[in-house]
């Protein structure tokens, strides 16, 4: 059984298939733990970020979801994501390569944190419907983020201060030409 397990595990890559196994014997778990390259968390029921990062070490892309702003309204609290930057960026997820956040708060000093600590690894973040940040968290993300190759800001709420119009766009052209060439090619 563990021969078949070993051979075969590389090649199920759907979540709920990878679940199944899991559950069947330990092996599966371990091998469901090592093999894993994305997770969904839907953080309002997780529990923590730490048993996260020590269940799938080598997780290659993240999606943190909180509750959907404009469906729940203002009788749902919004969620900080800070305790999962500050998870990631510490030493868990030393493979994690993309980022997909949803519906949280999100500081100016969490996009800061995680882009100083992993910025350099990062080939995509993805933020939809995120409110808490402003310009100065997204110029940390382009001026530490060298190899980002997607970035979507879909939705959010961006505070806006005056007088930061190009700053952006200078941070950009100088730390990832890669993605500005392909923003004035599109």
């Amino acid at each position: 059984m563990d021969n078949v397990l070993d051979c075969v595990m590389p090649y199920i890559h759907d979540g709920d298939d990878l679940n199944s196994i899991s559950l069947v014997c330990h092996k599966g778990y371990e091998l469901d733990c090592i093999t894993r390259k994305h997770v969904t968390v839907h953080v309002p029921y997780a529990s923590n970020s730490f048993r996260l990062s020590q269940r799938f070490p080598y997780i290659e892309s993240l999606a943190l979801k909180g509750f959907p702003f404009e469906y729940f309204g203002r009788n749902v609290p919004a969620i900080q994501i800070t305790p999962w930057i500050q998870e990631i960026a510490v030493k868990s997820f030393k493979c994690l390569k993309e980022l997909y956040i949803r519906d949280m708060v999100v500081s100016d000093s969490d996009l800061e944190l995680l882009v100083r600590k992993r910025g350099k690894d990062l080939t995509s973040l993805k933020m939809y419907h995120c409110q808490g940040f402003s310009m100065d968290g997204l110029m940390h993300v382009f001026k530490y983020c060298n190899n980002l190759g997607t970035l979507w800001l879909e939705g959010n709420f961006i505070k806006d201060e005056r007088g930061k119009d190009g700053q952006w766009l200078h941070e950009l052209a100088l730390h990832n030409k890669e993605m500005l060439s392909d923003m004035l090619s599109s």
